[in-house]
């Protein structure tokens, strides 16, 4: 082997031990930033959620998300303070809450086009379930207040078709027409049964 050749083989051996140092740099960098992230992590869970005496956690959002990283539920509080649990469709459409919202409890149910379906609430210590067709109209409206319970049907317009009342045990099923006025009620009132009918401007007919 020539000079010429040792020469190479030194330049050889030279730049692949400055490749080798540069290599075991760059793991050890790669090395560190993991263990930062790891750190990172380490303190976003304990800062965020605090525990207490490994029974409690505590945290302004619960988020579960699947394996690309879409959330598909979350446990939060609200801007104004009051607390939601949210759940999304593999879309990212919203399809079901949980909520409180000044102090009154509810449910809400939407379909796939995020419109809302059905409603259950709880108002002034008495329950109201509503049900909405396709365009998010009331179409249902079912009342558990205890002095006036009662039953509405509404058409595709959100307009009173049929009511059907319990008002102070007093039972009373009223008619509207396509106006939304009343055509007819069947009624007791303190016993005493009656029918009333109306005509299209609302005005008594007789009932013979």
């Amino acid at each position: 082997m020539d000079k010429c050749d040792i020469g190479a083989l030194l330049q050889r051996v030279d730049r692949l031990e400055r490749e080798n140092l540069t290599a075991v740099r760059q793991v050890k960098l790669m090395k560190l930033a993991g263990l930062a992230v790891v750190l990172g992590i380490a303190v976003i869970l304990f800062c965020g959620a605090k525990t207490s005496n490994n029974k409690v956690i505590e945290a302004q959002e619960f988020r579960v998300v699947d394996r690309n990283g879409k959330s598909h539920a979350i446990l939060g509080i609200l801007r104004d303070g009051n607390p939601e649990l949210v759940f999304w469709d593999e879309n990212g459409q919203n399809r079901a809450a949980l909520y409180i919202t000044d102090g009154v409890p509810g449910l809400t149910l939407r379909d796939e086009n995020g419109k809302q379906r059905a409603s259950l609430c709880l108002t002034g210590g008495d329950p109201r379930l509503m049900f909405y067709n396709e365009n998010g109209v009331l179409s249902v409206h079912l009342s558990g207040m205890k002095e006036d319970p009662g039953l509405m049907l509404s058409d595709e317009n959100g307009k009173a078709s049929v009511i059907l009342t319990g008002m102070n045990g007093n039972p009373g099923l009223s008619l509207f027409d396509g106006n939304g006025k009343s055509a007819a009620m069947l009624s007791i009132m303190k016993g005493k049964p009656g029918l009333s009918l109306f005509d299209k401007n609302g005005n008594p007919l007789p009932v013979r």
